[in-house]
């Protein structure tokens, strides 16, 4: 795992520790890994955890294992994973973020050549129809 993902992971799970702990529960722990675009299932949650607490180390080789696995997308569970839950919705620039750094790990000037080729609305959103579309396009 580069140094960057390294911070970025140290980064938000201290975000997340609003109580300066140094755990998380197991709901905020699954939350956490969602927002890095990993889908998780309650089995793999709870082998994270030490009596209902999951400690950064345990949270760092989780994610470092899923980085290394190999990709397996499912539409719905992506897009699932970055919808607004107020639109329904995908914000185009939510969904550039995560193929530069969660899904295919490219540059921007790859993510911006991908979402070229989604219809986004006035408002900057990709619908689930547009989404599964333009993902079995390809």
């Amino acid at each position: 795992m580069s140094e960057e993902i390294q911070k970025e992971c140290k980064e938000t799970f201290d975000l997340f520790d609003v109580d300066n702990n140094g755990f998380l529960d197991i709901q905020t722990t699954k939350k956490l890994i969602n927002s890095f675009g990993i889908v998780v299932n309650d089995d793999e949650i709870n082998k994270l955890a030490n009596d209902d607490k999951v400690f950064y180390d345990s949270f760092e080789k989780f994610i470092y294992s899923k980085m290394n696995e190999p990709k397996k997308y499912n539409l719905e569970e992506i897009f699932n994973n970055l919808v607004s839950k107020k639109t329904g919705n995908i914000s185009a620039k939510k969904f550039k973020s995560y193929l530069m750094n969660f899904g295919l790990k490219i540059s921007e000037k790859e993510a911006d050549e991908i979402l070229n080729e989604f219809l986004i609305d006035s408002e900057g959103n990709i619908n689930y129809k547009e989404f599964c579309h333009a993902m079995n396009s390809k």
